[in-house]
Order: structure tokens, then sequence, then C-alpha cells
């Protein structure tokens, strides 16, 4: 399958490990479903799909809310959360394929579904598809598992997970503890190698907030931080002397119909980048083809926020499929909510699975 690639959004809590809790949010400002936050010592969303947690503390607060409410009900808050999440060691967190843990929790949920009418092999470790089911009466079935994501995104996290401390970038003496969103394509090498300088040279003049929206504003210290990648930065604190850096985010609205989930699938399916998802199948002889669909930072937001209401509607209408394929599953960008699984004969529906099976309980 594609590997997968996690978004990240500055100031979101996301995957939260058992045991620990997010800040407090003030109801009166806007809450946004964001991406998980690496730099928080979470696990990344493929390797804990079902334990998700979702938060968008700021979300680009409206011009109405003040600096002190601000401060009062999200950053001190977060503050503290984020010193701890800062100082815990990000080893053993990222040990994980999370490719490979997409295709377990896939696996799970096929194995959930089929219950004793079969049994369901595990063949991704080789160069076919990603999963065999052999029915009790005798019929078989092949499946592929994908994740739509994005390139640059994907570059970004292969970067950031070059070095020991992910989304955590160490800062001189007396600089300050410091918050730092990107923008797709920022070089994630030129950020660990420059900021430093930059936040540095901030500090000594006093800035402790930089916003960047197009070309406004212009000149420095705006177009340095637009070289970067960065558009945005907060100084949250005195205390750790440390950057931490968010990528890029997605927002918008949720459709009310549910058939955009359709329009999707049809969309990834003809998508020159993922034909070898489909191909893989009907080079196969099966009785049944399957494709499971996991959304990903390629995913538009307001599809991603369908697949997560799935169990309130399904889609209507059937995905455009090529010939042979009998069989669709699509799950949401964190596994929250069922899966939906829409076949030839019956149309959509959803399958749930258990807490106890999801993806971070499968075996390496």
């Amino acid at each position: 399958m594609p590997h997968p690639t996690p978004g990240v959004k500055g100031l979101r809590c996301a995957a939260v490990p058992p045991g620990r809790t997010t800040p407090a949010l003030d109801p009166g400002l806007r809450v946004r479903r964001g991406a998980t936050n690496e730099a928080m010592g979470a696990p990344s969303p493929q390797s804990n799909l079902r334990r998700t947690i979702q938060l968008d503390n700021r979300s680009r607060l409206s011009h109405h809310d003040t600096q002190d409410r601000v401060r009062d009900s999200v950053i001190e808050p977060l503050r503290n959360w984020l010193i701890v999440s800062t100082t815990m060691s990000a080893e053993g967190l990222y040990r994980r394929n999370p490719a490979r843990d997409a295709e377990a929790f896939a696996v799970a949920l096929v194995r959930s579904w089929v219950g004793d009418r079969a049994t369901v092999e595990d063949t991704s470790p080789g160069h076919g598809p990603d999963f065999h089911i052999l029915y009790r009466d005798g019929r078989s079935a092949w499946g592929e598992v994908a994740w739509y994501e994005d390139h640059q995104m994907r570059e970004m996290w292969s970067n950031a997970f070059r070095h020991d401390k992910h989304q955590q970038i160490d800062l001189p003496i007396g600089v300050g503890h410091w918050i730092v969103e990107l923008v797709k394509g920022a070089s994630i090498k030129r950020l660990y190698e420059e900021l430093p300088v930059f936040l540095s040279s901030l500090a000594a003049r006093g800035v402790g907030r930089l916003s960047i929206t197009g070309p406004w504003p212009r000149g420095e210290p705006a177009d340095t931080a637009r070289s970067l990648g960065v558009d945005y930065v907060d100084l949250i604190d005195k205390t750790p002397d440390v950057a931490v850096f968010f990528m890029p985010p997605g927002g918008g609205t949720v459709p009310t119909d549910p058939d955009v989930v359709a329009t999707w699938v049809s969309g990834v399916l003809a998508d020159p980048d993922y034909q070898d998802t489909t191909n893989k199948l009907l080079a196969l002889d099966a009785d049944e083809r399957h494709v499971f669909l996991v959304a990903g930072s390629r995913t538009d937001f307001g599809v991603d926020e369908r697949l997560r209401r799935l169990a309130l509607a399904v889609p209507r209408r059937a995905p455009v499929v090529p010939a042979g394929i009998t069989h669709v599953w699509v799950v949401s960008q964190f596994g929250d909510g069922p899966a939906g699984l829409w076949t030839a004969e019956t149309g959509w529906s959803t399958v749930d699975l258990a807490e106890e099976s999801g993806p971070g309980d499968q075996p390496d």
C-alpha cells in the first residue's frame, strides 16, 4: 500500500495517550478538528486509529477574542501540557510502521466482519495484495489497503522523523518557548538549521507573535518567515527554550450529503497515483476483490468529516469502481467512527470494530 502521512496543526492535541488529558477549553472559543500532534508525545494517527481525540485550541481565533482571553483560556492551560510533552522522550513512539498499522487495522476489521464465515490472512509483508479471505464455502477474495495522502506532507513528515526530536527544535538560552505553524512544502531541513537564529532575532526585537497571510505583512521579519515556510509564530512562555512546530492544517465545512463519500471513492480509484491499488487485485483470480481506503492528508476536510459520521448516514449512491471490484471499505483519517462498506450486491452499510481490536493493539 502507499505509505501514509500524518498531518498536524498548531496548538492541536490529538491521539492523547491513555492516562493523559488535554487542556480545558473555553467553550466560547471556536474549536475545529485538527490533526495529530507528534510533538506532544502522542502516537501517530496510524498507530492509534481508535483512540484519536482532536481539538483545535486556537483555530485562528477571531479578532473579537482579546489577548487576555486567549492566554487565560488557551495558552496557559496548554503551556503546562506542552512543557511536560516536550520534555518527554520520543524514543519508541515512531518505531511502528504507520503503513503496517493501517494494514493490520484493515485486516482486524475484515476479520470482525467475516466472523466465523471465513479466515482472513494478512499478506501485507509480501509484494501482492494486503489480505486474503478464504470463505468456508470455498469462495476466496483478495484485498488491498490504500492511504490517500499528500506527497508534500509525506516528505515533510519523513524529514521531521530524521531528527531525534520530532517537531521540536532547541533554541538558545533565553529565547523562550515558541509555537510555529508551517505551510505545505516547508523545508524541514532548513527549519532545523535556521529557525533558532530567526526566533532569536524576533526575541531580540521584542516581537513575540507574527502571523503571515499571503504577501502581508511585507518586509522583514515576514519575508524570512515566508522563506522558511512559516505562517505563524507565537512566544508562549519564557521557558523551556524550545520551538514546537506544527504541520499544515485542514479545515472547512461539513457537507450535509453523505454521497460526497461515494464521489471521493470514485475519485481515489481513478487517481493515476492509486491505479496500483486496483491493478493488483484485478490481476488475480478471485470471487471478491476488496479495496480498503483510509482517508489521509490528501482527503478533503468535508469528506473526512462525513466518514466520521457514517453511523448517522451512509451514502445512497454507488461509487464508480473498475469492473471486477466487488467491495470498497472506507475509514476516516483517524479511524474514529465505524468503517463504511459498499458491495456491488447490497450497497452501503457500516462495520464496527471492538475498541480492544484497534491498530494500537496489533502485533508488530
